[in-house]
């Protein structure tokens, strides 16, 4: 085993240690919103962005997406049933680390993209900036706006109807993909205030499906790759610590039957490695125990 496939394999288990840490923080946030929410609620039923059967439909939408042109059409029809001032999603790194053809779906005025590209503004904007930092989402209003540079960005921004008070959900996911989901308003702070956590709950969740949706139809999910009972077996045991002839002992195979079972694992998987293989396979979910099924 070389050093360079340990290295691979370990950037995978890496990748999918932040993919699994990322969505426990979800759904910790998620539990968190829906005990203020549910408080919210009851004080002020004005208060709630959308009702359990209106999120359902968004996610039914977002579903029966069969292009990406559909989910731009989600995206609008968020913008529109939702009073918001704008909704954009921009996948700035895809599957496996692949940082060309970038998915951007959004709602803002064609004015100020090409502005933001002709100025080279992503050097500068903060809330990209705060993007790579973490997991949680960006409430605009929260950045700091001390220096020059950032007050006329905002400044500039707000001039091309971008939205006075934002939103942007960072989303990582199981490919080592990076992408963001901002939302857009011109409430009043009063309102704002009051309906920010709502916000904030219902959209972290949609970024999920809608990321998901998007990195499906683009083709950067990889397709199943199905292996042999026997072949899933062997490189399950594999990946549990087991060497070849404890393998074969426990499967009462012979240590050729292993070897071939793991080498065309490896071929199907397209990995060099059997660490490589185990990791892919683990995040493919090919490695379920069938004898405990």
């Amino acid at each position: 085993m070389t050093s360079s496939s340990i290295d691979a394999g370990n950037q995978r288990i890496y990748q999918d240690t932040v993919f699994i840490a990322n969505m426990e923080i979800c759904f910790s946030i998620f539990k968190f919103f829906d005990e203020v929410t549910a408080r919210q609620h009851n004080e002020n039923a004005r208060d709630k962005i959308m009702t359990d059967n209106e999120f359902e439909q968004v996610i039914a939408h977002i579903e029966a997406a069969r292009t990406l042109g559909d989910l731009c059409d989600v995206i609008h029809t968020l913008r529109e049933r939702f009073g918001l001032a704008h909704v954009a999603y921009h996948a700035m790194v895809l599957p496996d680390g692949n940082l060309l053809d970038p998915i951007v779906l959004q709602t803002y005025d064609r004015k100020w993209v090409d502005r933001y590209i002709a100025k080279n503004y992503h050097r500068i904007d903060p809330v990209l900036q705060e993007v790579w930092k973490g997991f949680l989402p960006i409430d605009w209003s929260m950045i700091d706006r001390t220096s020059t540079s950032v007050q006329h960005f905002f400044g500039e921004a707000e001039t091309y109807g971008v939205g006075s008070r934002g939103l942007t959900f960072p989303i990582r996911g199981p490919g080592g993909e990076r992408a963001v989901l901002t939302v857009t308003t011109n409430l009043p702070e009063p309102e704002w205030h009051s309906r920010r956590l709502s916000y904030m709950r219902d959209f972290q969740l949609l970024a999920q499906f809608f990321h998901d949706r998007a990195i499906n139809l683009a083709g950067g999910r990889p397709k199943r790759c199905l292996l042999s009972a026997r072949e899933a077996e062997s490189l399950r045991l594999a990946a549990a610590g087991r060497h070849i002839k404890q393998i074969a002992d426990e499967l009462q195979i012979s240590v050729s039957a292993i070897q071939l079972y793991l080498r065309n694992a490896r071929r199907k998987l397209g990995c060099a490695s059997l660490t490589e293989a185990a990791v892919k396979a683990g995040r493919l979910d090919l490695l379920i125990d069938h004898r405990c099924s």
